[in-house]
């Protein structure tokens, strides 16, 4: 009876051990898959179904993560390790609330970056669906935080419709190394990687001026209301000309 309750320090010690570094390399997977992974693919739909879901991905490996350290450490110690589970359940509750919140969001697939929705009070644009919320962007350029738990509690509006596209044109002056290929296909990626952009329309790409020495495209936004062209020009002006300081600066002109 009394091995019920005394912790077995050899399998302890083994299980911190095995779950330092399954935690480690699992964190390490998704950091490199985030940071070099994500921005390796060119073709913007397929990045944005990974932005959309690679999320709820990692939240799936860590709950499975967190379930089979649990059911190792019951069975090493088990009243000590039922009782520390237990502790740990109730102390992180909130935030199980919210992942488990953004599983059945995502699986609803009902939202996503960019869309127009009312939840509660607040209107505005989903511009981040994080682990355990999403960011509103609202009309006065604020971001108001809403946890995943409370939307099932909450009034919402889905307001994105068709009807509200509008369209905005402007002049890119990009690196002229590039083929038109290479510029069409950069210009579409972050265009489609802006929260603001139509998931309904692929925006006009189309060369003004391209040769050796200078490249000039004009691109026809689209989005759900015109406020949010200011923001998506100034993001693609200052991407792009960083990225043709960038050449000249390789090029050693």
């Amino acid at each position: 009876m009394n091995e019920l309750f005394t912790p077995q320090l050899g399998p302890l010690i083994l299980y911190a051990i095995l779950s330092g570094l399954l935690g480690f390399f699992l964190y390490t997977a998704f950091r490199l898959a985030w940071r070099y992974g994500l921005p390796m693919i060119r073709r913007p739909r397929i990045k944005a179904w990974l932005l959309q879901w690679l999320p709820m991905v990692e939240v799936l490996m860590w709950v499975a993560f967190v379930l089979l350290s649990m059911g190792y450490l019951i069975a090493a110690n088990f009243v000590p390790g039922l009782i520390f589970c237990l502790i740990m359940i109730g102390g992180f509750w909130p935030y199980l609330l919210n992942l488990m919140g953004g599983i059945m969001i995502r699986m609803g697939n009902r939202f996503r970056i960019g869309q127009r929705v009312r939840i509660n009070q607040h209107r505005g644009l989903i511009s981040r669906m994080g682990l355990m919320e999403m960011d509103l962007e609202i009309e006065d350029g604020q971001t108001v935080v809403i946890p995943y738990h409370q939307i099932p509690q909450s009034k919402v509006i889905l307001e994105d419709s068709e009807e509200e596209i509008a369209g905005h044109t402007i002049e890119l002056a990009i690196d002229a190394s590039w083929s038109i290929a290479e510029a069409h296909t950069n210009i579409l990626t972050e265009v489609m990687l802006l929260p603001w952009t139509s998931s309904g329309r692929l925006p006009i790409i189309e060369p003004i001026i391209h040769d050796s020495s200078q490249a000039l495209y004009r691109v026809v936004l689209f989005s759900s209301h015109q406020r949010y062209f200011l923001q998506m020009e100034q993001r693609l002006l200052k991407h792009f000309a960083s990225r043709k300081l960038e050449a000249v600066r390789r090029n050693g002109h």
